[in-house]
């Protein structure tokens, strides 16, 4: 038989207190020819067949099995090796008997101790062929044996040295800690490795060096005095942490206030141990370029909020509010803030805060941020006031008030533009955000009722008009997700759940924006919310909305002082001038399901050039697709054009009230329900004359029926078209009726669908009906 294989070796197997039976997978000739060995704790021990083994399947080329009388525990380790022995017992004779298998036997076990030899080599240390005289072999050996207590000790006398300030001395450097220089000569080294150690904390080693004056700029903290008159020094090549300044964790907030600033002061950038846990009392300042806080990882600063503490007039006159807190304040160039967590002492006084603010700030630079636990925020948990640059994967949750002894409340995760300067907006990216739960107690929402966004954009016009883009919002149990007021402004794919009052409001100053692709579930009031304004420069105008999937509209209970529209889009502030109300807002195919709590997808009280284009309506409104209502407002015009809409049973498609002078519709509706309510136009004026065309198409009116096309005004037929007999025509029936009237104070214009000529309104069973009144004044 032959030797196919080159495996000599099996194992190690451990243990586990019952298995006995363990494999070899080589061939061997003897049941001597095996070596097994257990091993616990490093130590082997070679076992005693038949006593502690026996051996099976000998001779097979697989190999076989070893049986224990005893069953490694999990701590030992079984190995099995092959083990022929070093001799030849095979002898030939002159012209004597040839037996092929007595010769084969003799090369299979010369084989097997070769792959012995082998196997054995392979443990072995081997220095290299081409240098094999370089080596003594006696010396290697030692040498090697003796790696570990090497070790050991050279471990130990490092750790001797570092805790007595003195070993390892090498030409112009000590390695020492870093409060022994103070009692040692130095005389002689231009520079010291201090280890991070003692009042320092675990920050890593600092290299200082001498100099033999006080180096000017350089903070106390940050320096320090041999005995021969040398002053020693970090330079700013190097990361500073503010352990390096005496600031460790669990140290007093006033300590470690101070230990960040002078890092900051001195060096611009102080950087934060990962996992480090810093109490600060005061507000961090970052006042001149390229300055910032840097974490290895994730660390958190607790704002410690007691009396007295964050108390400042300047940063009281940014705000606005001598409540308000500030924990961190940006106001340079190129500011860097990483991998940094805010949070609110808990048994802190209760305040508002304001955990980070970015004024006037070029290219700032923040990633990773979080701000999380506060009482109460007054503003912002972010603000940004006037800035550029970039804010990525910030994460702010779980804030929270019931605060009700200020004259008014405004809690928000980003705040941005506020207090602008020189009424300049910011032009920043805000890429990843993910804000969830910031909530009012039910004593706040009475007194101020709901006041908590994701997103507030605030501002104006302002110079260069801004440019704010937010990407990849996640925002969550808010009261407005995202509230703009301000022109420029870009959201894009944002995902919106639990909106209490709304998931978008667009107020004054709002122009130029895009909504991209939103994603928004469950609102207590509208998904879209325009609202118009007496008091500021213009409306929100030029507002384009693509895209998006939009459920669960008016699903939420609210239980403020005041109740919320639960439409699709709705809008407020009847009373606004014409420039100041919303127009020119355009939705583009939108994706509404609509649920049983939706009353409307458009409620309007004010506001003009509204279109909703290419939308796929399922489950729409019970009552109205559209209520205009715009009082003294003339010019209105809604648009709801080339629209799938699948809905309930509803009393009429649309409702106009009195002051509208336009409505175009271009939709076709699935309805076997009702019938169609044309709109009424109220004229406000004497001697008023208008234009008007009204389109109409309808089928299944069932046989000898006919259509007419009717305006009236004043009570009086001022346009009418007739169609064929039904029962004679193929398809649908259409009617146009065009022209002119003038009108008086309290004349009405209306569309009506009738069966004969009569004013009667056509009751009959459409199942198709579209319908267009257009008004408008001939001057």
């Amino acid at each position: 038989m032959t030797i196919a294989s080159e495996v000599s070796r099996s194992g190690p197997y451990t243990g586990n207190g019952v298995t006995t039976i363990f494999n070899y997978g080589f061939r061997i000739l003897d049941e001597d020819h095996l070596k097994v060995i257990r091993t616990q704790g490093g130590v082997e021990t070679v076992l005693v067949i038949d006593t502690d083994y026996i051996v099976s399947d000998v001779g097979e080329a697989g190999g076989g099995q070893v049986a224990l009388t005893i069953a490694p525990t999990a701590a030992q380790t079984i190995t099995i090796l092959r083990n022929v022995p070093f001799t030849q017992e095979t002898d030939l004779e002159n012209q004597g008997p040839y037996f092929a298998e007595t010769i084969e036997a003799s090369l299979d076990l010369s084989v097997m101790r070769d792959q012995q030899i082998e196997e054995r080599l392979s443990r072995t240390i081997m220095v290299p062929a081409s240098g094999a005289g370089d080596y003594d072999p006696d010396q290697l050996i030692n040498d090697v044996l003796n790696v570990r207590s090497n070790r050991e000790a050279a471990e130990a006398a490092r750790d001797e040295a570092v805790a007595a300030a003195e070993t390892f001395v090498q030409p112009n450097k000590i390695v020492l800690a870093l409060l022994t220089i103070a009692t040692l000569d130095l005389t002689g080294a231009t520079s010291v490795l201090a280890y991070g150690r003692s009042v320092l904390g675990d920050a890593p080693p600092l290299l200082l060096v001498r100099s033999a004056a006080d180096p000017a700029g350089v903070p106390a903290s940050l320096k320090i005095q041999s005995t021969d008159g040398a002053y020693w020094y970090p330079p700013t090549t190097q990361k500073l942490y503010a352990e390096h300044a005496g600031g460790v964790s669990g140290a007093t907030a006033a300590v470690t206030t101070t230990a960040i600033q002078n890092v900051v002061d001195y060096a611009k950038i102080c950087y934060l141990r990962q996992g480090g846990a810093y109490l600060i009392k005061q507000c961090l300042v970052f006042d001149g370029n390229d300055e910032g806080l840097i974490s290895d990882g994730r660390s958190t600063i607790t704002m410690q909020t007691g009396a007295g503490e964050f108390d400042n007039a300047t940063l009281w006159a940014i705000t606005g509010d001598v409540t308000n807190a500030v924990g961190m304040l940006f106001t340079a160039n190129r500011p860097k803030l990483h991998g940094v967590a805010m949070t609110m002492q808990a048994s802190g006084s209760l305040r508002t805060c304001i955990p980070v603010a970015f004024r006037g700030c070029d290219e700032m630079d923040v990633r990773w941020f979080e701000a999380s636990g506060f009482q109460t925020i007054n503003k912002g948990a972010f603000m940004i006031d006037s800035c550029t640059g970039e804010v990525r994967d910030a994460y702010i949750h779980d804030i929270t008030s019931n605060y009700t002894s200020l004259a008014s409340i405004q809690m928000s995760g980003f705040y941005i533009d506020d207090v602008r300067i020189a009424s300049v907006n910011s032009k920043v990216r805000i890429v990843r955000p993910r804000i969830v739960n910031i909530t009012q107690g039910q004593a706040s929402i009475t007194a101020y009722n709901y006041q908590t966004d994701g997103i507030t954009i605030t501002g104006g016009a302002g110079v260069g008009n801004g440019s704010v883009t937010v990407v990849d919002a996640y925002i969550e149990n808010v009261a407005e997700a995202i509230d703009v007021h301000q022109t420029g402004v870009r959201i894009v794919t944002p995902v919106i759940k639990n909106a209490i009052v709304c998931a978008f409001k667009f107020v004054h100053d709002v122009g130029s924006m895009q909504v991209i692709n939103p994603h928004v579930e469950n609102t207590g009031g509208s998904v879209f919310l325009c609202a118009g304004t007496t008091t500021a420069n213009i409306g929100p105008f030029d507002i384009d909305v693509y895209g998006g999937y939009y459920t669960g509209i008016g699903n939420l209970t609210t239980t403020g002082p005041t109740s919320f529209t639960k439409a699709f889009i709705s809008t407020d502030g009847a009373s606004a001038p014409p420039e100041k109300q919303p127009r020119r807002i355009r939705w583009h195919a939108p994706r509404i399901d609509c649920g049983a709590n939706i009353t409307h997808i458009l409620k309007m009280d004010n506001g003009y050039g509204f279109q909703i284009n290419e939308a796929e309506i399922v489950g729409a409104p019970t009552v109205a697709l559209a209520d205009v209502a715009v009082g003294s407002r003339t010019g209105t015009r809604f648009t709801l054009a080339e629209a799938s809409i699948v809905r309930a049973a509803q009393t009429s498609n649309v409702t106009l009230g009195a002051g509208t002078t336009a409505l175009a519709m271009g939709t076709e509706i699935e309805d076997s329900n009702g019938e169609f309510s044309g709109g009424v136009f109220t004229c406000k004026r004497p001697n008023m004359r208008v234009g008007f065309r009204l389109q109409l198409r309808s089928g299944n009116l069932g046989a000898s029926k006919y259509m007419t096309a009717l305006v009236v005004a004043g009570g009086t037929i001022r346009a009418e078209q007739f169609t064929k007999n039904y029962a004679a025509s193929a398809g649908e029936e259409r009617a146009t009726a065009v022209g002119e009237a003038v009108l008086q104070i309290g004349d009405t214009l209306s569309g009506q669908v009738n069966t004969d000529d009569a004013a009667a309104t056509f009751t009959g069973t459409g199942e198709e009906r579209y319908t267009s009144l257009h008004v408008w004044e001939i001057r």
